[in-house]
């Protein structure tokens, strides 16, 4: 695969999601390798991991901003589901995509 670059931006549901790349990123304080801010639909991933890291990180936010943006995030109504939810997909389509 040929090195890409990730995107600034992206619409999700026809909503536009900004997405910026910082050295560190935290959540309540502690360190992680990205973010997804509802209030704001910002993506913010963490530049100090490898590229495929980085990828992986961006489609693992991007899943949470679908599930915000559709209100589906509400549904779930549980961080720790949302999150086992979104690990899971992110780790299948992220392999899929890397076999393309």
């Amino acid at each position: 695969m040929t090195k890409q670059t990730l995107p600034k931006s992206l619409p999700v549901l026809g909503e536009k999601v900004e997405i910026k790349y910082k050295e560190k990123v935290y959540v309540s304080g502690d360190r992680t390798d990205g973010s997804y801010a509802p209030s704001s639909l910002t993506i913010e991933i963490d530049t100090t991991n490898d590229e495929d890291k980085q990828e992986a990180t961006l489609l693992h936010e991007i899943l949470h901003a679908i599930l915000d943006i559709s209100g589906h995030a509400d549904v779930i109504d549980d961080l720790k589901k949302e999150e086992g939810i979104v690990r899971v997909l992110e780790r299948v389509i992220h392999k899929l995509y890397k076999r393309r």
